[in-house]
C-alpha cells in the first residue's frame, strides 16, 4: 500500500480514505473479530473491503428507515463492542447525521439525559440490548428505535455502493459524532465532533519532529508492517487513517488474564491497551508480567497505574501513559525515557500552558490554547468553537530535576477541602491502597468535614467480622505508606475506615474511572454513621468525658445541609442542586429569593441570639451558590463577624473584569467587505413587546425582504403571528408572513445554540442583526446575566463570520447610564459610548447592558463592525386607544401593587417619562433599515441613540394622585422613608405574603434612585436628525396593579 503524499494528512475525510482504501488495496487488515464466544474457535479477518460494503449497506438500512438527514440530526447508536459500532457511525455520516453513542452501562436517565441535549429521537440499536432501549422510550414516548441487523448479515450484503462524495474544504465543520464527558463529577455532557476534530489526530503526523526524540501522538499507531492492537481503543480511526488494526474480543467476556492468554495464543500484538484495574488484576497471576513481554509497549488508559505496578512492569515492557480528554483528545507528547514512566512531556510544538495552581503544593494545570492559527493541531478548536483556552482541571507536578517533565497529581474536582479549611489530593493515598492484591478499589471522603475517612473496596466479600479484621490488617501496612504521602490532616485514622459490600459496588465510568459522588451516596448512611459517632466503630476505647467550655463550633458540612433543607422550602432545587451551581441558573427569582431569606432569618433564630438583619437579597445574589452562602453563614455563626456589604469599589471592579474577560476572546477583525444593502434582517428576540412591534414595522417596510427570527421559545412563531394579527389587520399582515423565517437559538451556546447549517446561512445572508433578547428582572446580579453576554460576543462573531461584515443594532437601556447625573441632575446624558462602570444603576440588569455597550464598542473598534447601540426608555402602550394592551411596567406594577397593599405612597419617585411603543418600534425599525456606514480610523466608530421622550414630562404627582383617588390612599413618605418601612416589614413578612408586595423582590431598584429623580436629561439629538421621529410621551388612562 502506498502511503499517503504528506501534505494530505489532516485534510482526509474517513469515509473517503475507507472506500478509496477498498478500492486499492481490499484485503488490508482492519480488525480481527472472533468467530464465536468461544476463543478457541479462533478469529476471523476482516478487511477494508469487508467493512466499505458493511457500510454501504448500513448507509442503505438508516436511509430507507429513517431517512437522510439535511441539517445533521443525531442519530443514537447503543450496542455491544463489536464492529457494528463503527459501521453505524460510518454509515450514519454518509447519510447526513451525526452518531451519539451513549454508554449501555450508563443508567437510563443519563443516556436520556444526553439524548435530550443533542435532540436525538432516533435510536439504532443491536438486539442483545433491547432490554435497555425499552426505559429510554419509557420515558420519552416521542423517540423512535429500530434494532440493526447482524454482522454476519451486513457482511453478506449485495447492495450497491452509498456515495459520499465531500472535500475535506467543505466538510470540515460538519459533526460526525457526539461522544461525551465521564461523568466522573456529575451528568455527563455531549461533545460535538466534526471531521476536522479527527482531521487534527491525522495531522499530528505532520508535527515538526524534534532531534533525538521519539514522539508519542497518535502517529505511535503507525506501525511498518501489520500491526495487530490488543484493547478497545479508536476502531473507527487506526485502520483507515493509521496502520494498526484491532484484536477484538467476544463483547460481553470482561478482559482478563485469560482473555489475554487466548488473543495470544492466535496473533502477534504488537500494543497493548487496558485500563490499570485490568492489568492489575492481570499480575495477580502467575504468568501475568509474562503477559505483558515481546510487543512494542503497553499503554494504560482511563487512569494512572500505581506506582508499585508502574515499578514492576517497566522492568519487561515500556509502559505508555497517553494523557487526553474528550474535549481536546489525546495530548501529543515526547517519550521521556523508559526509567521516567510515570511522567509526560508534552510536545513543544502543541500550543499549550502549563498554569499554577497552588503555589504550597506546586501544581499546575494544563491549559490547552486554541485559535484560528492553530486549528490544525488542536482538536479543541472544533469540539468547543469559540473556546480560546480549554482548563482541563487536570493537576500535575513538576519532576525535581527534570522542569519538562509533569507527573499527575489529580483532578481540580478531587481535591478534598476539610471543615477547617485544609486542602488535599486523595490520589497518592488511594494509588497506595490499589496496590494491596486485594483491594479493587479506594476511595478517600472528607470534603467539608472534621477528617477524612477511607472507603475502601475488597475484591472478595468479607463474610464475617474476623475476616474483616484479617482485611484491616493487611491493608493498614499500605495505609500507614500512603498516609506518608499526605499532609497529617488528611490522614487516615484506623477508626474511620468502610468497608464497601458486593451488593454496593463502587460505581464506575465505561473507562473504569471511580464515580467518586454516587460511589459515596451508596454508603452516606455508614459514612454519616462514622462522623457522627463519639467513638471510632472499629476500635474499643474508654469514654473520656470532657464538658464544654467553648462556644458551639458549626461545621461547614452541617451549615450547607442546614441551608439547603431551608433553600428547599421556596425553591425546589434547593434539594439537589450542586454545592458549587448557581441559584439563578436553575431559575431562582426574585419573589423565592425573599422567601429564602424570610426562612433563613426566622429558622436562625434558634440557632443564634445574634440579628439576622444583614441577610438580604442583595446576600443571595452575590453569593448565589450553597458553597458561598454556607462559608458566609459559617464565619458568622463561628465567629459573629457579620459580612461587609460590597463596596463601590469591588462593584466597579466586577464591571470591568466582565468587560475586559469578554473583550480579550473577542474574534480578529473582519477583511470582508461591509454589507452595502439591508434587506436581510436577524431579529434575536423578535417575539417581546417591542420586538413583536418592530418586527411590523420591518414587515411594512418593501426595502425589507427577508426576516430571521431567532428566539428562545419553540413556539415563537404562533406567538408571533397571533400578536402580529393584532398590530396589522389580518388582511394586510397574511401575505406578509412569508418575510418571516423562524429559528430556535440558544443564549451562552457556541453558534447560538444553532446548527452548523443554519449558522454558516445567517451569516452568509443577512446584513444586519438586531440584538433584542435579554431577561428584564431587576433583581438579579450581574452574573446572573451572563449567557446574554455571552450572546453579545457570538453575535459579533457572527456578524464577521460571513461573506461579508453585518450591522449590528443593539437595544440597550437607559439605565445603563443612569446613574451619571447622580451627582449633579444637570447633566445630560449624551448620545455616546461611557466608559465608567459608574456610570449604570446600582443592579444586575442595567450594569449588565452596560457591560455589553463597551464590549460591542470594541468590537467596532477591533473587529471593524458597525455597530448601533439603541438606549430605550421606558416603553409604554399605543397611542391608539384601540391598539394592544399596554406593556406590565414591572418595576411600577411591583411599587403600585405594593403601596396598595400597605396604604402608603412614595411621594416621589420619577418622571412619566413612558414612551409610545409605535415610537419605539418606528425608531428602532429606522435605524436597522439604515444603510451601513462607513467604519473610520478614528475616533467612537460606535453609534449611540436614545429613544427618550421630548418636552414637558407629567410629575410624578399624577400616579399619586389616581392611586389615592382609585384606592383611598392616605399616606405619602419620601422614597427612602417608604422602603425603610418596606424593609421593617419584610423582617416578619410569611411568605405568602411577598406576592401582595412585591416591591420587596427589587427593593436594590428603587434604592438607585436615591430621593427619587425629579428629571432626566436625555440627548436625542442625533436619533431625531437620522429618524426624523421626535418622541412624545404617553400617559396611561387607566390603574396599572
Amino acid at each position: 500500500m502506498t502511503a499517503p503524499e504528506k501534505h494530505q494528512y489532516g485534510r482526509r475525510l474517513m469515509p473517503c480514505v475507507l472506500d478509496q482504501l477498498a478500492t486499492t488495496v481490499p484485503s488490508k487488515l482492519f480488525a480481527a473479530v472472533p468467530k464465536t464466544g468461544d476463543l478457541s474457535d479462533g478469529f476471523r479477518d476482516v478487511s477494508v473491503s469487508d467493512v466499505a460494503r458493511c457500510v454501504d449497506f448500513m448507509a442503505h438500512w438508516i436511509d430507507n428507515h429513517f431517512g437522510r438527514s439535511e441539517n445533521f440530526e443525531t442519530l443514537g447508536y447503543v450496542g455491544i463492542q463489536d464492529l457494528r459500532g463503527v459501521v453505524i457511525f460510518y454509515a450514519a455520516v454518509k447519510c447526513g447525521y451525526k452518531l451519539l453513542i451513549p454508554s449501555p452501562r450508563n443508567p437510563p436517565a443519563i443516556n436520556l439525559s444526553l439524548m435530550h441535549q443533542t435532540a436525538c429521537t432516533k435510536l439504532v440499536h443491536t438486539v442483545e440490548v433491547a432490554p435497555l432501549i425499552k426505559p429510554l422510550l419509557n420515558l420519552d414516548p416521542a423517540a423512535r428505535a429500530e434494532a440493526i441487523p447482524s454482522f454476519d448479515q451486513m457482511l453478506g450484503s449485495e447492495l450497491a455502493s452509498y456515495p459520499y462524495e465531500k472535500s475535506f474544504e467543505s466538510a470540515e465543520k460538519e459533526p460526525i459524532l457526539v461522544l461525551h464527558s465521564s461523568g466522573s463529577t456529575g451528568l455527563p455532557k455531549p461533545i460535538i465532533m466534526t471531521h476536522g476534530s479527527f482531521a487534527v489526530m491525522d495531522n499530528e503526523k505532520n508535527l515538526a519532529e524534534i532531534p533525538g526524540r521519539r514522539r508519542r501522538d497518535w502517529s505511535m499507531w503507525n506501525f511498518n508492517g501489520e500491526a495487530r492492537l490488543g484493547g478497545f481503543m479508536a476502531f473507527a480511526f487506526n485502520p483507515v487513517l493509521n496502520n494498526a488494526s484491532p484484536v477484538l474480543g467476544p463483547p460481553f467476556m470482561l478482559p482478563d488474564a485469560n482473555l489475554l492468554r487466548s488473543v495470544r495464543s492466535h496473533h502477534k500484538l504488537r500494543s497493548i491497551i487496558l485500563p490499570p484495574s485490568v492489568v492489575e488484576q492481570i499480575l495477580q497471576e502467575h504468568d501475568g508480567m509474562d503477559l505483558f513481554r515481546d510487543i512494542d509497549f503497553l499503554v494504560t488508559s482511563g487512569a494512572p497505574i500505581s506506582p508499585a505496578v508502574g515499578d514492576r512492569l517497566s522492568s519487561v515492557v515500556e509502559i505508555r501513559q497517553p494523557f487526553g480528554v474528550t474535549e481536546a483528545f489525546l495530548i501529543p507528547e515526547l517519550d521521556p525515557g523508559r526509567h521516567e514512566w510515570a511522567y509526560h512531556e508534552w510536545n513543544p510544538n502543541y500550543k499549550h500552558e502549563m498554569q499554577l495552581y497552588n503555589a504550597n503544593e506546586q501544581t499546575y494545570e494544563l491549559v490547552v490554547l486554541a485559535g484560528e492559527g492553530n486549528k490544525h493541531t488542536t482538536a479543541v478548536y472544533h469540539n468547543l468553537p469559540g473556546v480560546t483556552e480549554f482548563h482541563t482541571k487536570d493537576l500535575f507536578t513538576r519532576h525535581p530535576e527534570k522542569p519538562n517533565l509533569y507527573k499527575y497529581y489529580g483532578r481540580r474536582d478531587d481535591i478534598i477541602v476539610l471543615a477547617n479549611g485544609h486542602k488535599l489530593n486523595p490520589l497518592p493515598l488511594e494509588f497506595a491502597l490499589t496496590g494491596h492484591p486485594d483491594v479493587k478499589g479506594a476511595i478517600i471522603v472528607g470534603n467539608r468535614r472534621p477528617h477524612t475517612v477511607l472507603l475502601v473496596e475488597p475484591k472478595n466479600a468479607l463474610e464475617d467480622p474476623s475476616s474483616r479484621s484479617d482485611f484491616l490488617d493487611s491493608l493498614w501496612s499500605f495505609v500507614e505508606k500512603g498516609n506518608t504521602l499526605i499532609a497529617g490532616q488528611g490522614r487516615v485514622q484506623r477508626g474511620h475506615v468502610i468497608c464497601a459490600t458486593p451488593d454496593r459496588q463502587f460505581v464506575r465510568t465505561g473507562k473504569g474511572t471511580t464515580v467518586r459522588k454516587l460511589s459515596e451516596d451508596l454508603y452516606k448512611d455508614e459514612i454519616e454513621s462514622v462522623y457522627s459517632s463519639s467513638s471510632p466503630p472499629q476500635e474499643k476505647r474508654e469514654t473520656i468525658s470532657l464538658k464544654p467550655v467553648l462556644k458551639p463550633v458549626y461545621e461547614l458540612s452541617a451549615v450547607t445541609q442546614f441551608l439547603r433543607e431551608v433553600i428547599s422550602l421556596s425553591f425546589a432545587h434547593g434539594a439537589t442542586i450542586a454545592e458549587d451551581d448557581d441559584f439563578f441558573g436553575y431559575g431562582l427569582d426574585s419573589m423565592q429569593t425573599v422567601a429564602i431569606v424570610s426562612n433563613l432569618r426566622r429558622h436562625l433564630k434558634s440557632v443564634t441570639s445574634e440579628s439576622t438583619m444583614w441577610i438580604t437579597p442583595r446576600t443571595v445574589f452575590y453569593n448565589s451558590s450553597l458553597s458561598d452562602l454556607a462559608s458566609l453563614l459559617a464565619v458568622f455563626l463561628n465567629e459573629g463577624v457579620i459580612p461587609e456589604e460590597q463596596s463601590d469599589a469591588t462593584v466597579f471592579n466586577t464591571i470591568n473584569e466582565t468587560v475586559k474577560r469578554h473583550v480579550d476572546a473577542l474574534p480578529k477583525a473582519s477583511t470582508q467587505a461591509l454589507a452595502e444593502r439591508c434587506s436581510t434582517v436577524a431579529f434575536i428576540g423578535s417575539t417581546g413587546y417591542v420586538g413583536v412591534h418592530v418586527t411590523a414595522a420591518l414587515l411594512k417596510n418593501p426595502d425589507i425582504l427577508h426576516i430571521y427570527c431567532l428566539n428562545r421559545a419553540s413556539d415563537a412563531q404562533q406567538r408571533q403571528e397571533v400578536a402580529l394579527g393584532q398590530i396589522i389587520p389580518e388582511e394586510e399582515v397574511r401575505p406578509l408572513l412569508g418575510k418571516l423565517e423562524y429559528l430556535t437559538v440558544v443564549l451562552g451556546e457556541p453558534r447560538l445554540g444553532l446548527a452548523e447549517s443554519q449558522y454558516n446561512a445567517l451569516a452568509d445572508r443577512v446584513d444586519v442583526i438586531v440584538y433584542n433578547a435579554w431577561k428584564l428582572d431587576f433583581g438579579l446580579s450581574l452574573r446572573s446575566f451572563e449567557p446574554f453576554l455571552q450572546a453579545t460576543r457570538d453575535t459579533i462573531e457572527l456578524a464577521g463570520s460571513g461573506t461579508r461584515r453585518s450591522r449590528i443594532v443593539f437595544v440597550s437601556s437607559l439605565s445603563s447610564v443612569g446613574n451619571l447625573a447622580a451627582g449633579d441632575p444637570s447633566l445630560v446624558h449624551p448620545e455616546a459610548l461611557v466608559d465608567d462602570a459608574q456610570a449604570p444603576l446600582r443592579f444586575g440588569y442595567a450594569q449588565s447592558k452596560h457591560v455589553s455597550e463597551r464590549i460591542l464598542a470594541a468590537a467596532s473598534t477591533q473587529c471593524g463592525i458597525p455597530i448601533a447601540t439603541v438606549r430605550v426608555g421606558q416603553v409604554g402602550g399605543s397611542v391608539n386607544e384601540n391598539g394592544v394592551p399596554w406593556p406590565e411596567q414591572r418595576w411600577i406594577s411591583a411599587l403600585l401593587r405594593t403601596a396598595k397593599t400597605i396604604g402608603c405612597m412614595p411621594s416621589h419617585v420619577a418622571p412619566i417619562d413612558w414612551i409610545p411603543v409605535e415610537s419605539v418600534a418606528a425608531v428602532l425599525s429606522s435605524l436597522v433599515a439604515r444603510p451601513s456606514q462607513p467604519v473610520t480610523n478614528s475616533g467612537q466608530q460606535m453609534e449611540v441613540y436614545h429613544i427618550y421622550p421630548s418636552g414637558q414630562l407629567p410629575r410624578w404627582e399624577l400616579v399619586v394622585q389616581i392611586m389615592c383617588k382609585t384606592y383611598g390612599i392616605r399616606e405619602t413618605l419620601p422614597l427612602p422613608e417608604w422602603i425603610k418601612r418596606l424593609r421593617s416589614i419584610s423582617e416578619n413578612a410569611a411568605t405568602e405574603n411577598v406576592e401582595k408586595m412585591p416591591a420587596l423582590k427589587v427593593l436594590d431598584f428603587y434604592d438607585a434612585s436615591g430621593d427619587g429623580l425629579e428629571s432626566v436629561r436625555v440627548a436625542t439629538g442625533r436619533t431625531v436628525a437620522v429618524s426624523g421621529i421626535d418622541v412624545q410621551p404617553v400617559v396611561p388612562k387607566r390603574d396599572f396593579t
